[in-house]
């Protein structure tokens, strides 16, 4: 276990391509759970494999390793970024953010490459939150006091800052 920590660390703190083929020996040898985890996450990093990294992230967060989830999110979503998918970098660099909020101010290399322009406003989340109940942009409206294209500009920003494709999708973002 001590020696899939360490290859691990090797490849989150950038030598992937040295740590893969002796993480994988160590998956190998015992239960793959976390080991495996760690070698899946040192082989999407060694060859920057955004939707690899982006499952090893949410795989992170399943088992409760958030740290390990956010980094794995926050990389993600600058391989995203690298491809030209903007939308997907979005959806990944929020998913890191809400994994981020549980660990106390940590802070690595890869959570350095979250960008801080995602995140939501007060009035973006009020607004989103609204949207993900079904409200119609009248209804927001008419209940934040603002005109209907005020609200169209703020979902539209919320979309785009998100990744979000559908209001349903909003309601995780409203309660970052």
């Amino acid at each position: 276990m001590a020696a899939s920590a360490a290859l691990h660390d090797l490849a989150r703190f950038g030598r992937a391509v040295d740590a893969v083929p002796r993480l994988e020996q160590v998956a190998a040898q015992v239960d793959p759970g976390l080991i495996g985890l760690r070698a899946d996450h040192a082989r999407a990093l060694a060859v920057d494999d955004a939707a690899g990294l982006e499952r090893v992230g949410a795989a992170f967060a399943d088992i409760g390793a958030d740290l390990l989830g956010a980094e794995a999110a926050a990389q993600a979503a600058a391989a995203w970024n690298g491809l030209g998918r903007t939308r997907a970098g979005s959806a990944a660099t929020q998913l890191a953010i809400r994994l981020l909020t549980a660990c106390e101010g940590a802070v690595t290399p890869a959570l350095g490459s979250i960008d801080e322009g995602v995140r939501l406003t007060f009035a973006e989340r009020r607004t989103a939150a609204l949207a993900a109940e079904g409200r119609s942009n009248r209804s927001i409206a008419a209940e934040l006091r603002l005109s209907v294209r005020t609200v169209e500009h703020r979902l539209q920003r919320v979309y785009a800052k998100t990744g979000a494709t559908g209001r349903r999708e909003l309601a995780v973002f409203s309660m970052q």
